[in-house]
């Protein structure tokens, strides 16, 4: 892993490090590591080593080809790497003090950190998974379905679309793009990438990107601010913008290992003193007052989305039972939309990608069911639901017809008692309902 000597020496200037010792660890196999959904969590990796600054983190000895993993489909855990596992730290060291009502993920994809504050703020926070870049929406979305919680919607917006919206977020969750000098041992072929001018493009990068977003966090809300880089430059420098310039104070967190590196600024991880890759993280509360704070306001239904018809509604009731009030009727298809008026008050601002959970149609009194609602894990669906074993999963997640022995019907299948999907089976044959787009390939 050849470093420029320019990198060598800028190594140097970084706070806490110790040079040699890190250059030996990049040269080292990275560690793998899984966080758990605890609402699906299975007990196949809890006896592993756990991480100690996450409550669902865990190493994992070797790394297997998780594609094979049923599990893995199911949304049961999430392959995270180790330091960004420390937003749900955070956020959990946040609640004892404050209340999050509305929360902001601003730079989503994959959805690593999206599907951590899922697990960790109250079930009836509303948050919002933004992803700037188009052909990364997908993914986010794939995962935030696969996790399986109602209260995650997902915007696909330029962070200066967020700055009409006034004092609307209790927490923003900035991390933001770099020059990725942190994740050289996982990906070497960005080191050639790297140089002092990238460093200062994505430095300014960064610091327009938290302008713009500024305006929509509440005074007395929290920023994460996070960055996979080691730069000063990424790191505590716009830390030390953001309060001189934008208003802010550093929220000092307790560290849970002592060997996370306290700069003052911020929190860096080192993956010569911590099994992560290189990463840091800041919180900051917002001080300034706002003026013309944005207020939610009581929803509507004639002014905005369609109600579900009364005979649909009582269709649906044989599946799931959910408030009349938060069910909708969008070209056709039926939703369940747990937080109609935040939604219905930023859809002037933002491009809304996924509003809510798409429960699927019906038709003749009988609930096609979406995808989404087969993954949901927070209510109880009255739906046909049979246990297979791991290659029937594997032939079910390569899109393969599977044949039960019995003329059942509709009915999701399971894994482990956690669901995978889809299927209509009519005794001889079956049609595979798994969203074609995320089918198991070439293995």
């Amino acid at each position: 892993m050849p470093f420029s000597e320019s990198f060598i020496q800028h190594i140097k200037t970084i706070p806490g490090v110790e040079p040699h010792e890190l250059f030996e660890a990049l040269h080292s196999v990275p560690p793998t590591s899984i966080r758990l959904n605890p609402n699906k969590s299975s007990q196949n990796y809890t006896e592993k080593k756990p991480v100690n600054w996450s409550q669902n983190g865990y190493y994992l000895n070797e790394r297997p080809q998780f594609t094979l993993d049923p599990l893995h489909h199911a949304g049961a855990y999430y392959v995270q790497e180790a330091g960004s596992m420390f937003v749900g730290t955070i956020i959990k060291e946040l609640l004892k003090t404050t209340e999050i009502k509305t929360a902001l993920d601003l730079c989503a994809a994959p959805g690593g950190k999206t599907t951590d504050m899922a697990s960790v703020l109250d079930k009836d926070t509303f948050i919002l998974a933004n992803e700037p870049i188009k052909n990364r929406t997908s993914i986010l979305y794939e995962n935030v379905v696969k996790w399986g919680d109602d209260n995650v919607y997902i915007s696909q917006n330029d962070p200066k679309n967020f700055s009409s919206i006034k004092g609307f977020f209790d927490l923003i969750v900035a991390d933001v793009p770099c020059s990725g000098s942190g994740m050289f041992r996982k990906d070497p072929q960005s080191i050639e990438h790297w140089s002092m001018d990238s460093v200062a493009h994505c430095s300014m990068r960064q610091q327009r990107i938290v302008e713009d977003v500024w305006p929509a966090l509440k005074a007395g809300g929290y920023m994460i601010y996070s960055t996979c880089s080691y730069s000063k430059e990424e790191d505590e420098q716009i830390v030390e913008y953001i309060c001189n310039t934008l208003g802010a104070e550093i929220v000092n967190i307790p560290l849970p290992d002592s060997n996370i590196y306290n700069s003052g600024n911020g929190y860096r991880f080192y993956p010569n003193k911590l099994e992560s890759e290189g990463f840091f993280i800041a919180v900051l509360q917002k001080t300034e007052e706002l003026v013309g704070d944005s207020k939610v306001p009581y929803y509507n239904a004639k002014a905005g989305l369609p109600m579900i018809t009364k005979g649909d509604r009582e269709a649906l009731d044989s599946y799931i039972v959910l408030p009349k009030e938060n069910l909708f009727n969008m070209k056709h298809d039926l939703y369940y939309i747990k937080h109609p008026a935040e939604l219905q008050f930023l859809s002037p601002y933002l491009s809304i990608y996924k509003r809510g959970i798409k429960l699927g149609k019906i038709i003749r009194k009988e609930l096609i069911a979406d995808h989404e609602f087969c993954m949901l894990h927070s209510h109880n669906i009255q739906f046909n639901k049979i246990e297979i074993d791991k290659e029937t999963a594997l032939e079910f997640l390569r899109k393969n017809p599977v044949v039960l022995d019995n003329d059942i019907g509709w009915a999701i299948l399971c894994y482990q008692a956690l669901p995978l999907g889809l299927i209509k089976n009519l005794a001889s044959r079956s049609n595979n309902y798994y969203p074609t787009e995320w089918r198991i390939r070439n293995l």
